[in-house]
């Protein structure tokens, strides 16, 4: 029995390691989602400086400058979009993941569950086995103590017969 409870003990740390290994996946996973937007946002922020200092340039210079600016704008709108693109790519990754992940905890909780009705039922079996074996036990017991009980029985009845012998003989 107390083999089955360090086996569950043993059992139930590995669940929790796998539980906290999971939690170390998922929180790495939305650190590097947070990396990424928060990079985009800077180079976002960085891209829209550069979209206002041309725009301050434009109205220094008034003169060719326009087509300039409205291409400037136009990149940005496309590296933004591409960067939307990216975010949203992550973020599909990142449920990908999660699923994948929740997948794998159930799978490994449903086997953990038949390991613990495994134990369970070997815990009985063997429950069942001792409470044979002292049931075999003491009936070995009563036998020998009936046995006992007959032979000292017999031992009186020889010795009486004896007595009554020797007291015949005097």
């Amino acid at each position: 029995m107390a083999d089955a409870n360090i086996e569950i003990k043993y059992l139930q740390k590995n669940v929790q390691s796998l539980r906290d290994e999971l939690q170390k996946q998922q929180m790495g996973e939305e650190d590097r989602v947070q990396k990424c937007t928060a990079d985009a946002a800077i180079e976002i922020k960085h891209l829209k400086g550069n979209v206002q200092s041309l725009r301050d340039a434009l109205e220094k210079q008034q003169i060719g400058e326009e087509t300039n600016i409205q291409k400037a704008v136009a990149d940005t709108n496309i590296e933004n979009k591409h960067l939307q693109k990216n975010v949203q790519s992550l973020r599909a990754e990142l449920e990908k993941d999660q699923h994948e992940s929740r997948k794998q905890l159930e799978e490994l909780t449903r086997i953990e569950e038949l390991k613990r009705q495994q134990l369970e039922k070997t815990i009985q079996e063997l429950r069942e086995k001792i409470s044979g074996q002292i049931v075999k036990m003491d009936d070995m017991n009563n036998k020998h103590t009936l046995e006992c009980d007959h032979i000292r029985v017999h031992f009186k009845e020889t010795i009486e017969q004896l007595r009554k012998k020797i007291d015949q003989k005097k």
